[in-house]
């Protein structure tokens, strides 16, 4: 949260570099009695057209002071003379290695400081191009050294340079300083102050890092941020958001046994980081429910916020969690739109404007300014999944064959960073555009209307109702009442509410919110809630004795099996109402949380007997179907009524080395 003053901690220099950034091109000296100024930077040389100049200073006791221009990949030094004053400034290139970086500060290690070479740490921001996000930071040593009488920078064991993130996935950016301090324990902490988003954003960070130095040798060790487990859990819900995160999530990936080829995979990707729903709802009726007491109560839609920011506690610095993110990158997907018209049960507005959906495809028209928009982070996550399936399905020699997204420009942005990855991973996979079939006739899970209308059939205000009641504590606490029409109107409008408190959760926003509401416990028990709504609800058995979560995915299902057993890649986008139900009708283990970016995936394998077996991975890790008796399903344990070729094996321990048993068909009923 943002102060009107930093107060100064004792052994801790705060050093910002920001001081040196305005109308300054020089470097200030003096013994006490007054100083002078020694020009050292015409103007313009760090920035064209700029007065801005240096951006990182150091003293080096007794030697002299060196200085950085952030963008120039240029330094100086300055020799302390007889007597005190400084010398001529000295032109050092820095090396290569930091001349695509922006210079943050420079820290000298005195202990390591002689009279004709000096160590110090360099800290730089790194923007590796648009589509990689918010940045990170990279921290290396520099020796300055003389040589044929004069000073020169060099790296200093640069195989041991780190890029260094937020622990708790904070997207980090315009690293302003930082602060070498030593600990009771004689440890070393790395402090660095993170200054993003400004223009209202209201975001300062401080970084806090341990590391060892080593003079002579690979000198860090250890580089790694504080925070605790509890943090590190609550920070699951945002899906990764830092380069350590995605290299967690990638090498989460289940590796299949040795002979077992794969023929085809569907992928159901959900949309990644986002800026927030609006939370008000529109009330389709106004009739009152027989459980419902209007003299005491409102219509959700008249009683919650338009907007994210009209939760927001009274006075709050911040007006609106937009100003806060970017816009996605362009895109190089290699896909082409193939747009179906037609009605459905749903209302889909983005399709009001579907000639944008084809430029949401390369990036042109994505903007951030308005409500479920997809953020540069978002796009990032969502490309960095492409690739990592990529990586996964290049050595077999799979191609990208189909792509399906639901109409919204969330949902078409994500499938096209997804694209974007994947072809960047290997251009063998997306050798020729694919088409990308959007229609709006489908719902959110890719139901034909008639399955949408079976499955709504059935109520589910009693459920609704139960949980009001059993969380009633929480629904005092967030302040606001539910009536009106149905109980369902008070959900529909909870999950807004919680993507609003997601949302501030994950940009490190919460501060903004009324004090009441910033514990996690109140955010863990609203997701609790809904949650287990939408498990009670998928559960719902229908007349024809399916579940509603298995009537609203056996379209989809039949369709990405048979694909699959076709070959190839085929690409599912959507959000989290997808991802619940597909969960539910597949029988695997119960959710605890949904992280943003979270994916399912059917990949069918075969060994050189040609049996076939299923593998249902989450997030990359192998699940155990409740349909199946062993982690890799035979095809007729989903569909028992539609095998139609006798089973070739009678493996009794899952999926053993080169038996991979069982037959895969079209499978055209999911259950």
């Amino acid at each position: 949260k943002p102060t009107s003053s930093v107060q100064q901690s004792a052994g801790v220099r705060y050093g910002y570099s920001s001081l040196w950034r305005y109308n300054l091109s020089g470097v200030l000296q003096g013994d006490g009695s007054g100083v002078r100024a020694i020009e050292i930077v015409p103007v313009g040389v760090c920035y064209s057209g700029s007065l801005e100049g240096i951006d990182a200073i150091a003293h080096i006791r007794g030697l002299g002071v060196l200085a950085a221009c952030k963008q120039s990949g240029t330094a100086w030094y300055l020799p302390r003379l007889p007597g005190g004053t400084l010398g001529e400034p000295s032109i050092l290139r820095l090396p290569f290695s930091f001349r695509n970086a922006h210079i943050s500060d420079i820290v000298v290690l005195p202990q390591y400081a002689m009279a004709n070479e000096v160590e110090v740490l360099v800290l730089s921001s790194l923007w590796r191009e648009d589509m990689y996000g918010h940045g990170a930071m990279r921290l290396a040593k520099l020796l300055l050294k003389v040589k044929f009488g004069r000073w020169h920078l060099h790296d200093h064991h640069p195989q041991s340079a780190v890029e260094l993130d937020a622990a708790d996935g904070l997207p980090i950016e315009n690293m302003e300083s930082m602060a070498l301090v030593s600990t009771r324990e004689g440890k070393s902490r790395l402090l660095v102050i993170s200054n993003s988003g400004g223009g209202g954003c209201q975001r300062t960070v401080l970084l806090d890092f341990a590391i060892e130095l080593y003079p002579k040798r690979d000198w860090l060790v250890d580089a790694t941020p504080h925070t605790s487990p509890q943090k590190q859990q609550e920070q699951e819900v945002c899906g990764p958001q830092s380069d350590s995160g995605f290299e967690r999530a990638s090498s989460r990936f289940w590796e299949p046994p040795r002979g077992a080829n794969l023929i085809g995979a569907s992928v159901f990707a959900m949309q990644g980081d986002h800026t927030p729903h609006a939370t008000a709802i529109k009330a389709s009726h106004q009739a009152s429910h027989k459980h419902s007491n209007n003299s005491n109560q409102t219509h959700a839609a008249k009683s919650w916020p338009k907007s994210c920011a009209g939760h927001f506690a009274h006075g709050s610095q911040l007006h609106s969690l937009q100003k806060c993110t970017k816009g996605p990158p362009r895109f190089h997907s290699n896909l082409r739109l193939n747009f179906i018209n037609g009605t459905g049960p749903q209302k889909w507005p983005d399709t009001q404007r579907a000639r944008n959906f084809a430029l949401l495809m390369e990036g042109l028209s994505a903007t951030v300014d308005s409500d479920t928009q997809i953020t540069k982070l978002g796009a990032r996550q969502l490309h960095e999944l492409g690739f990592a399936y990529g990586r996964r399905y290049a050595p077999h020699a799979l191609r990208a064959l189909t792509a399906r997204s639901m109409p919204v420009n969330i949902s078409v942005a994500s499938v096209a960073a997804f694209f974007t990855g994947l072809h960047e991973a290997s251009h063998a996979l997306v050798p020729i555009p694919v088409a990308l079939i959007v229609e709006p006739r489908l719902a959110a899970t890719f139901a034909p209307p008639e399955d949408f209308a079976a499955a709504h059939a059935h109520s589910d205000t009693q459920i609704a109702l139960h949980l009001l009641r059993k969380h009633a504590d929480l629904i005092g606490q967030l302040g606001i009442h539910y009536s009106g029409s149905t109980p369902k109107d008070f959900m529909d409008a909870a999950f807004r509410l919680h993507d609003c408190m997601q949302v501030s959760y994950c940009w490190g926003k919460m501060w903004a919110w009324p004090r009441e509401l910033q514990q996690s416990a109140v955010r863990t028990e609203l997701s609790k809630l809904l949650l287990q709504y939408v498990k009670q609800r998928n559960e719902i058995r229908l007349n024809s004795g399916l579940t509603r979560a298995e009537t609203m995915t056996r379209a989809v299902l039949r369709e990405a099996f048979s694909r699959a057993e076709n070959g190839g890649i085929h690409v599912y986008s959507g959000d989290e109402q997808m991802i619940f139900a597909l969960h539910s009708a597949l029988q695997l283990p119960n959710l605890t949380n949904l992280p943003l970016a979270s994916h399912l995936t059917l990949e069918l394998y075969e060994d050189i007997r040609g049996d076939k077996r299923v593998a249902v991975l989450f997030n990359g890790e192998l699940q155990q179907s409740r349909l199946c008796r062993f982690k890799l399903c035979y095809p007729e344990e989903f569909l028992p009524e539609a095998a139609l070729l006798p089973m070739h094996s009678s493996a009794t321990a899952g999926f053993l080395l080169g038996a991979v048993a069982g037959i895969i068909m079209l499978l055209t009923a999911v259950l």
